[in-house]
This record gives structure tokens, C-alpha cells and sequence, in this order.
């Protein structure tokens, strides 16, 4: 390589921060949208935060309620709400925006069984979860009431995000189909076949 570029990849090269322990394992992890807060839930159903707004890494008290393995985890896009989901189909939320955290509502059978995936619309007001039951649902952050509900996979769902900027949300499914929703009346806009990647996995 040239000097230049060795230089650049020495400017990018990953280096280390800190060694959270965190066992036994971890499922998900999430920074705050400041990044001065990391969320990671797994195997013992907890929810461990780290504040990192300092130079050592400091753990903070966990988020406790959940018995099944924490699959998910999503932050509001203002950083004040923490939502978790777990393999029993749970479905938590926390405010984060005072000092200590405080449950605000807990839906026990969001899902039935494995609630593989969430997110949080741009505005904050929308939950949208998926999982082992086929089924991808929104909810209301305000109070976890259920808004809409979208069929259409045959198999697991372990991806569903909402988009961006239009009122839309795509999900995916283990055998590699990609579906875009309406998130207004849960109609199918479109649908992508990704199952190359479902084989590809089968074959390694």
C-alpha cells in the first residue's frame, strides 16, 4: 500500500475501548442516541446499562421484570423511553428521562413465544415488534395498546424496521422474504425474495 493509504488505514483501524462484562451471553445491545448510555440484555432476562459518559465505563443499576432471554432492545429517537422484548414474547418499556428508571407499562404475550425484533418510529409515538409467531405488530409507545397487526409470513419473523421518512414498515422472515407494509391499514406494498441468503446459511 501507498503511504497515504496506510495512513488512512491506520487512522480508521477499530481499536479498543472497554471489555463490558456482561455474561452469561447477550442477544442485543444498544447505544443511547447521546452514546453516553449502552443497553445489552441476553440470557438472565435483565436489561445492563453502562454509562459512558466518563472515561472509565461505569455499570449502572440493571432493568429487572423479564424471565425469558432479552432478544431486543430500542431506545426512543429522544433517548427518554427504553423498550425490551423477550423469548417469552414480552414486551417492556422504561422512562429513562429521570434519574433512575422507571417501568411505564410491561405486556406480558406480546408475541406468542419468541419476540425476535422492535423498533421505533421516527416521532416516537410508534412501537413496531416481530417474532416467532409469524406475526409483526404496531403499538402505541403511550400505553402498549395494539394499533395493527400484519400476517403474511409462514415461517419466523426476525427483522421488522420502520422506514424513515414515509409511513411504511418492512419486515423479514427466516426463510428470506422481505415485506413492505402500509403502516396506516397493514396492506402489502411490495414483497423481496431474499432466500438466496436463507440457502446460502443452510449451506455453510
Amino acid at each position: 500500500m501507498t503511504d497515504a493509504s496506510t495512513d488512512l488505514a491506520t487512522r480508521f483501524e477499530p481499536k479498543e475501548y472497554a471489555i463490558l462484562t456482561a455474561d452469561p451471553q447477550v442477544f442485543a445491545a444498544r447505544f443511547h442516541p447521546s452514546g453516553k448510555l449502552l443497553a445489552a440484555g441476553g440470557f438472565d432476562g435483565r436489561v445492563r446499562l453502562w454509562d459512558l459518559s466518563t472515561e472509565e465505563p461505569k455499570e449502572l443499576p440493571a432493568l429487572t421484570g423479564h424471565n425469558g432471554w432479552i432478544q431486543a432492545i430500542a431506545f426512543s429517537p429522544d433517548g427518554q423511553r427504553l423498550y425490551a422484548g423477550d423469548s417469552w414474547g414480552k414486551l417492556s418499556a422504561w422512562d429513562m428521562s429521570g434519574g433512575e428508571p422507571q417501568l411505564v407499562w410491561s405486556l406480558d404475550g406480546a408475541h406468542d413465544g419468541w419476540l425476535r425484533d422492535l423498533d421505533v418510529n421516527a416521532d416516537g409515538s410508534r412501537l413496531v415488534t416481530c417474532g416467532r409467531d409469524r406475526v409483526v405488530r404496531i403499538w402505541t409507545t403511550v400505553d402498549g395498546a395494539p394499533l395493527l397487526e400484519f400476517r403474511g409470513h409462514d415461517t419466523d419473523v426476525y427483522s421488522a424496521r420502520f422506514h424513515p421518512q414515509q409511513p411504511f414498515v418492512v419486515s423479514g422472515d427466516d426463510r428470506g422474504l422481505v415485506k413492505q407494509w402500509s403502516a396506516t391499514d397493514a396492506r402489502v406494498v411490495r414483497e423481496f425474495d431474499a432466500s438466496v441468503l436463507y440457502l446460502e446459511h443452510r449451506l455453510q
